[in-house]
């Protein structure tokens, strides 16, 4: 991602693209994150893999999120969080 700075050089259509790939690899890196996080808790990694086999829809969710096929929003959202841990 450009700092403010490098942006200022940069023509209209560079700095947004450099914007909107920042915005994308930041999503998947708080993905990626939640996920190393989970998986480290011992006390949550059993429950989070027992949500995940019997509701195979929000596994293919987190599939789609990690493999962008979805965008990482979609399994950060309150309401996919709730479904997971509930």
């Amino acid at each position: 991602m450009l700092a403010a700075g490098e942006a200022e050089g940069c023509s209209g259509a560079t700095a947004l693209l450099a914007y909107v790939i920042g915005v994308e690899i930041a999503g998947k890196l708080a993905v990626s994150r939640w996920l190393q996080r989970l998986a480290l808790h011992p006390g949550i990694t059993p429950l989070l893999v027992g949500r995940l086999r019997a509701h195979p829809s929000l596994a293919g969710d987190l599939l789609g999120a990690t493999g962008d096929v979805l965008r990482p929003g979609s399994v950060l959202s309150p309401a996919y969080l709730a479904r997971l841990f509930t």
